[in-house]
This record gives C-alpha cells, sequence and structure tokens, in this order.
C-alpha cells in the first residue's frame, strides 16, 4: 500500500523552538527502533488530501517563457480537535516536507517529493463541512520573489557621503546592478557636482569604453573595486558605457554563473542547497557570454527568468529542496523510465501555448547585443558616424536562421521572434531552437501510479512513451515539462511530456 508522510515544522510560542509534527495518509506502524533515520517515529494518521501541486518549467503547455510556481494544500483531520492546540503556532514561511513510500519500509526507502513552504493552518470546525485544518503550500520558488536588490541610495551627499546622491535625485533608489557584457549604459550620476557614476554595487571586471553624447572620451578615473568612474571635466552631453559586470571574485559571463551568483549573493541560497551538476551542465551546453543592468525595482525571479530565457533555460528546486537549472532540448540520454499501454491510466495531447502553438516554424529571429540606452540623433554629438548613429538607435541585432522546406509540408508554418540578453552564440542558438522546433513534435499529458519509482521523476526527466498509437509502438523519447501530483485518494501522477 502506498504511504503519503507530511512532516510539518511550526513553532511552539511556550517551549520557545521549533517542533516538527508528523503526519500519514494510513495507521502504519511506528518506524522500527534501528531505523536510521525515524527511530521509533509515530504518524498520526490524518492525511485526509493533498490537493493537486503543480511543478513546471514555463506553465502548462509550454516550452518557453518564464518559470511557473504552484500551490496546493494539506488537508488533515481534526475530529476530535487533536490539532486545536496548534492554533497559536508559529507556521507561515517554514516548511513542510511530503513522502512517499510503501508500508512496513525504512525512512530511507521514502521519496522526498516535495518540500514547500506553508501559510498558518485553516480551521474548519463541522457543520456542512467535516473537522479539518488545511495547510497552503507554495512552492519554494516564492522565496526568490522579493527584490534583487536591497541596498539602496542614502541621498546624503551634501552630509557624509559622496557616492550617494541628493534627497532630491537618488534618494531611496536601488543602486545598480550590473552582470555579464553590458552595451551602452547610463551609468547612475550617483554625484553630479564631483561627476562621479555608478555601474555596479561591488567590483566589476572592466570598463570598456566611456561615451559622452555618443563620442569615445578617455577623461575619467576608474574605481573596479567598487563599480564606479569618475569624469575628469564636466560631461557635454549624456554618459554612457559599455561595460563587463560583477567580478565577485572571478568575472561572470555565463547565464548559469550569473544566476547561481544571484541566488546566492541576493536570494540567500547556500551553495550546498544549489544543485551545482545542473549549474555545470548548463555551462556545457551553453558557454555564451550574456548581459544585463539592472537600476529599477525588480525582483530575483524576474532577472533569472530573463537570463534563463535567452537561452530556453528553466529552473526550480527538486525534491530534495535543491535549486537548480536546466535547458529545454531534443530528448537524448539515458531514460529513466518506460511507461506502456499497461502502465498509463491516460494519455492525451495537448493544445500548445508556445507562440507558434503545435504547428513547426520554418524561421527563428533572436535579438542579441542589446544596447540598453537607445540614443536618437538629438542625443548624439556632431561627429558621430552615421553607421554608428544607426546603431545606436536600434536596440537590438538580429540573427535568423530559416528552413523554408518547411513551409513545403506545413504552410501555416511560423516565426520565433525573441529578443536575449545574448552577446555571442546568438546564431548557434537560432540554429538549434529551429533544428528543436521546425519538425512536430509531440505534446502530451500522461497519468500514471504515484508509486515511489515515479515521483522520482522530476522536470527536465527523460522518459520513453511506447504504445501502440501515433508511431510510439517502437518506442520514443520525452522530457518532462510538467508534473502534478494527484490526491493520495486516487493516487495518481499527471506527467506534461515533450518530445
Amino acid at each position: 500500500m502506498t504511504i503519503f508522510l507530511a512532516e510539518v515544522t511550526g513553532y511552539d510560542p511556550v517551549a520557545g523552538t521549533e517542533v516538527v509534527l508528523h503526519f500519514s495518509s494510513q495507521a502504519i506502524s511506528p518506524f522500527r527502533s534501528g531505523d536510521g533515520y525515524r527511530p521509533d517515529q509515530f504518524y498520526d494518521p490524518r492525511i485526509v488530501d493533498i490537493t493537486p501541486f503543480t511543478k513546471s518549467m514555463f506553465g502548462s503547455g509550454r516550452t518557453s517563457g518564464s518559470t511557473a510556481s504552484g500551490g496546493g494544500s494539506l488537508v488533515l483531520s481534526n475530529a476530535d480537535n487533536g490539532l486545536d492546540a496548534y492554533h497559536t503556532w508559529g507556521f507561515a514561511g517554514r516548511k513542510c516536507e511530503l513522502y512517499v513510500g510503501e508500508q512496513e519500509q525504512d525512512f530511507a526507502n521514502y521519496a522526498l517529493v516535495l518540500t514547500a513552504t506553508i501559510e498558518q493552518p485553516l480551521y474548519a470546525f463541522g457543520g456542512d463541512s467535516a473537522a479539518t485544518v488545511t495547510f497552503k503550500l507554495r512552492d519554494k520558488v516564492r522565496v526568490l520573489d522579493v527584490p534583487i536588490q536591497e541596498n539602496l541610495y542614502l541621498g546624503t551627499n551634501a552630509t557624509t557621503g559622496v557616492y550617494e546622491g541628493t534627497e532630491d535625485d537618488l534618494l531611496d533608489k536601488p543602486k545598480p546592478l550590473c552582470f555579464g557584457e553590458c552595451l551602452n549604459i547610463t551609468p547612475v550620476p550617483c554625484n553630479t557636482t564631483l561627476h562621479h557614476y555608478q555601474i555596479h554595487d561591488g567590483p566589476i571586471e572592466a570598463i570598456t569604453t566611456v561615451y559622452d553624447a555618443g563620442e569615445v572620451v578617455t577623461y575619467y578615473t576608474e574605481d573596479l573595486a567598487n563599480g564606479y568612474f569618475t569624469l575628469t571635466q564636466p560631461p557635454a552631453g549624456a554618459i554612457t558605457c559599455n561595460v563587463k559586470g560583477a567580478k565577485p571574485s572571478v568575472y561572470l559571463s555565463t547565464v548559469a554563473d550569473i544566476v547561481q551568483h544571484i541566488v546566492e549573493t541576493y536570494g540567500g541560497i547556500a551553495t550546498g542547497d544549489i544543485d551545482t551538476a545542473s549549474i555545470t551542465d548548463l555551462n556545457t551546453a551553453n558557454s555564451a557570454t550574456v548581459g544585463i543592468y539592472i537600476t529599477e525595482d525588480t525582483t530575483i525571479i524576474a532577472v533569472i527568468d530573463e537570463l534563463l530565457s535567452s537561452i530556453s533555460g528553466f529552473w526550480g528546486f527538486d525534491g530534495l529542496s535543491r535549486f537548480f537549472v536546466g535547458r529545454l532540448a531534443v530528448p537524448t540520454g539515458t531514460s529513466l523510465a518506460t511507461f506502456t499501454n499497461t502502465d498509463l491510466i491516460d494519455i492525451k495531447y495537448i493544445e500548445s501555448g508556445d507562440e507558434q502553438g503545435n504547428i513547426p516554424i520554418y524561421k527563428v529571429q533572436l535579438g542579441y547585443k542589446k544596447i540598453f540606452t537607445v540614443q536618437n540623433d538629438g542625443d548624439l554629438a556632431g561627429i558621430i558616424t552615421p553607421q554608428r548613429r544607426l546603431r545606436l538607435k536600434k536596440q537590438y541585432l538580429t540573427a535568423t536562421r530559416t528552413d523554408v522546406t518547411v513551409k513545403v509540408v506545413h504552410l501555416l508554418a511560423g516565426v520565433i521572434k525573441r529578443d536575449t540578453l545574448l552577446i555571442t552564440g546568438a546564431g548557434t542558438e537560432a540554429n538549434r531552437l529551429l533544428t528543436l522546433y521546425k519538425t512536430v513534435r509531440d505534446f502530451l499529458a500522461i497519468v500514471v501510479e504515484f508509486n515511489e519509482a515515479n515521483a522520482a521523476l522530476t522536470l527536465g526527466s527523460i522518459i520513453t512513451l511506447q504504445v501502440n498509437r501515433i508511431g510510439l509502438s517502437a518506442g520514443k523519447k520525452f522530457i518532462i515539462t510538467s508534473a502534478t501530483p494527484y490526491s493520495p485518494a486516487l493516487n495518481q501522477i499527471e506527467f506534461e511530456v515533450w518530445g
């Protein structure tokens, strides 16, 4: 019999300490005294329901875009009022871990399938509804739904600081962040009297070029250790520059390295809570240079989404609660499971939510080498060449890859148009996306038993479908793009798979 276990962490205000509460979906014996992880631990059989909790790369039916966070709930029976004593405990922001396994197993054989953040419990007292206690569960991605920059300008140039702006210009505005290689950014004028400009709140690799009204100038001094430069004479027009940004210890220029630095430094995720192998794998898959410059209020989620979407990447937290990254690619390599007709409870096609729908594409256009400050003729000095003027008016260059033969078969074949943060490798990525989407791909939803083996499958896992329909009788590999475990009563899990 499949058993679900829940471990809910709460704060007991009387004892002044955190306590873990243990619940199960069925009555089971306490773990044996010799169990290496939960010796003699009793689990109270109160789990009534675990509502569906979806983990998805990009959202249901999608293979690109921003990450999608899920939510669900853990419902516990409180018919005997046994949970009433916990109504004053602190639960919000603490964690709930869900495990699945078989009866009479040691705890080590239970699979951790979800680590979620919980909210304060909701009590139902009976009457028209059963007496229950419900904990809302939130995906751990929510811990990164916070401002990326909490260091704000103090506005104290007139009194104690020379790099903090004034009350009239920069007070309480976020200090800039610059990662990778960024073109024609507008540095923050943090002291207009002394002509100090800030590029990044911390050390940077290099200031490649400084422009005054579009003209290259050399009258400045650098402070790379603090992310500043200072003009040695007043500017004639708008100051912009090309830079290589954050250098916490070494210069960071790839999507994977920048994302890891952001979640560690600004998100507070410890290195031990990061699947560093996934970082290495993503660097191997795509080592192109990117650049992003941030001067306004935004969240960590928004920034890492923008970085990863430049290379069709995704991110999330795995069953062990570790941050991981990946990239959508043609499913290859080792298949972690094979599902046949006898394994499938249900199988159906999904209507794609991508811009091209389920129809193959014949052209990819990727914007790259973003200019962060677009400048028109009135912003530029007279000496600027016509070619340079045209470039400064155009925010992106475009890498285009085309296969017109696709339209012979697919009359409605479309075009993928995306702007990216890529500095290098745009042509390679455009060609990869064309290969990925110019052929017919199957996007399916399958429902299988929710057992320990299937619970271990996660976003990016490769599986094989071998069924006697739509050319799958010999078996075909798919990548999991979404996973939704259903309630213990159904004991099923739905995967969205693409390939």
